[in-house]
């Protein structure tokens, strides 16, 4: 859950994935549960009933926001781990990320 970079103009904390790390750099894609911010032409939903939606630390239907990606030194994110992915949920983030992610 990132605190700082905020996701736009965002006065509250996001879920992030960390998609890429450097020895020097992390890139972070941001979700959100607000589906205002949804496009289904881009964006990827991840459902609460996904197999392996338990261990993601999201309690509800979230997005992953395309183009919502922030990359930075390690010293400018600054949040906390809630969770993790893998299995399906996995491969759907790297096939629509169009990369294996960390």
């Amino acid at each position: 859950m990132l605190r700082r970079p905020r996701l736009r103009s965002s006065s509250h904390d996001h879920p992030a994935l960390v998609i890429r790390v450097s020895p020097t750099t992390v890139a972070v894609n941001f979700m959100s549960s607000d589906y205002e911010l949804f496009d289904d032409n881009h964006d990827l939903t991840i459902n609460t009933d996904d197999d392996g939606f338990d261990i993601t630390g999201l309690d509800r239907k979230t997005y992953f926001i395309f183009g919502a990606v922030n990359e930075g030194p390690h010293a400018f994110f600054e949040g906390h781990l809630i969770g993790r992915i893998e299995g399906e949920i996995k491969q759907q983030v790297e096939d629509w990320w169009g990369e294996a992610i960390v």
